[in-house]
């Protein structure tokens, strides 16, 4: 009988932990800017307002995690070749855009090719050597 009541403790206990740990943020989160963003256009998003503000409206290949690690996002996965010269993405299928175009392999080029203009600001970032 104990073990019974115990075991009935236990189960009530995680089950209303697990519940709380859980649980789905709700409501409206709203951050306030110091300035006007001069654009929402990530790739000529000049300033830092305009960095926070864009990069909510876009996915990136790759993501860093809390922990530091390199995580997929858009990238399902990828390779790296010996030499450290070729990098190989495998893109996440189903993926559409607001206009109701597929992401494709053309897409990341064309943004890539467009990014590292040398007319960008931060044509750099857009860079990998």
């Amino acid at each position: 009988m104990k073990l019974f009541i115990r075991l009935s403790i236990a189960i009530v206990l995680l089950s209303t932990f697990a519940n709380h740990a859980f649980a789905v943020p709700k409501g409206t989160l709203r951050v306030a800017l110091t300035t006007m963003p001069n654009s929402l256009d990530l790739a000529v998003a000049a300033e830092r307002q305009a960095h926070n503000a864009s990069w909510q409206l876009y996915n990136s290949l790759v993501w860093v995690n809390d922990d530091g690690e390199i995580v997929t996002a858009l990238a399902t996965s990828w390779k790296i070749s010996k030499d450290q010269t070729i990098f190989t993405f495998n893109l996440r299928k189903g993926v559409t855009f607001h206009n109701g175009e597929q992401f494709n392999a053309d897409s990341v080029i064309f943004s890539w090719n467009r990014g590292k203009q040398d007319k960008m600001q931060w044509s750099e970032k857009w860079l990998l050597v």
